[in-house]
This record gives structure tokens, sequence and C-alpha cells, in this order.
């Protein structure tokens, strides 16, 4: 049997990474940003007075209003014309008190962010968040309608059974005439006694078999 050898510079080959190149110092070497840069970076800013998580959702939200933002607006405004998902979306994205009052306070500087703005000229319509309920409910009462109907036939279905049903009518008819048998027996009270009676003996002197306990 021949000898089985493992050729070793064959996997360095394979599976070793080879060691990254040095970089020269002068690549190193970084220049530093010069203060009129900087200066105006901080001039341009984007002023973001949401949370994060906040104006990411509001932000997502923009993007997939079709075709833009200025048609939602003009929209709400006029109180139709905006699909039932995005009045969904928007209902759950409705700016709080607090957040008004903040972007409002910094409602004349030119570089709110994007968010910021949408609920700053959100704001501007009159009772926008009634208008926006108002909206969504015009456009969901044809759903609200058909399911609450389809609701109503099973209901009328089912009392039409009761009504009609004749093995319903005499199970019913049966229940009558026990209760009334029983109410008409003068010593109910003693009869309900006895057999309660006779039922805690059985079990104080029989076993789970049957057999009598000794």
């Amino acid at each position: 049997m021949p000898v089985l050898s493992v050729d070793f510079k064959k996997m360095e080959e394979l599976f070793c990474q080879a060691p990254p190149p040095k970089k020269s110092s002068a690549a190193i070497v970084k220049k530093p940003q010069s203060p009129t840069i900087n200066n105006r970076q901080s001039s341009t800013s984007i002023v973001n007075l949401l949370d994060d998580k906040r104006s990411f959702a509001v932000n997502i939200f923009l993007r997939q209003v079709k075709p833009n933002v200025d048609s939602l607006i003009e929209a709400i405004r006029s109180g139709s014309g905006v699909q039932t998902e995005n009045l969904r979306a928007l209902k759950r994205l409705l700016p709080e008190k607090q957040e008004l009052a903040d972007i409002k306070a910094h409602a004349k500087d030119d570089n709110l962010g994007e968010a910021e703005q949408f609920f700053l000229r959100l704001s501007g319509i009159p009772d926008y968040e009634l208008t926006i309920q108002a909206m969504l409910h015009k456009e969901e009462f044809a759903e609200r309608f058909s399911d609450a109907t389809s609701q109503l036939d099973n209901v009328l279905s089912l009392c039409d059974f009761l009504i009609n049903d004749a093995s319903l009518k005499q199970f019913m008819t049966l229940v009558l005439q026990l209760g009334n048998y029983l109410n008409a027996v003068s010593s109910v009270g003693k009869f309900r006694e006895c057999c309660f009676s006779q039922k805690r003996n059985k079990l104080l002197t029989e076993d789970m078999n049957g057999r009598e306990i000794t």
C-alpha cells in the first residue's frame, strides 16, 4: 500500500492569506481639513428635531409617496385623492404636540430635515388630523360595510334556524316539560336532599371500582 503524503506548500497556497502590503508613510499622513470647509459644513447642517427612529420612519413614508409630497399635501387639504394604504401609514405617523411645538419653534430655519418640513407643512392644514381620519373612514367604508353585511347575514341565518328548526323545537319542548315537572313536585327540596345523601353515602362506602369498603 502506497504511503500518503501531504503537500504542505500547496495547502499554504490554497488556504493561507498573504499579509497585506505595507503602506508607505506618505500614504498614512492625512492632510487636515481647512477650517473654511468645516465652517461651511456646519452652516449647512440639517436640523433634525425628531429622534432617529421616528425620523427614519417618516422619511421612508415620504419616499413611498407617489407622485410627490406636494401632491399629498394638496390632496389632504382638499380631502380626497389619497390611497388607503398611505392614509393608514400617515395616521400612525401623525406628529405629537411636543414634536410640533419644537418644529414650529424652528420654523424659520431653512435647513430643517425632510420629516420636520413635512410635519410643519401638515400642521398648516386646518384640522389635518380630523381630516385624515375622515378620509380614512370614507375609504374603508365599502370594505367595512361588506364585512358587516356578511356578519349580519350569518346572524339572520342563525335566527331563522332557531325559529324554524323542528328538532330544536322538540328539544326545547322536552326541556320545558322536564322543568315543569320538577316545579310541580311539592317535595322537590326533599328529593334533591335525598339524592345528594345517597350519592354521598355511596362515595363513602364504595371504592372507585364499586366494591364495598370494609
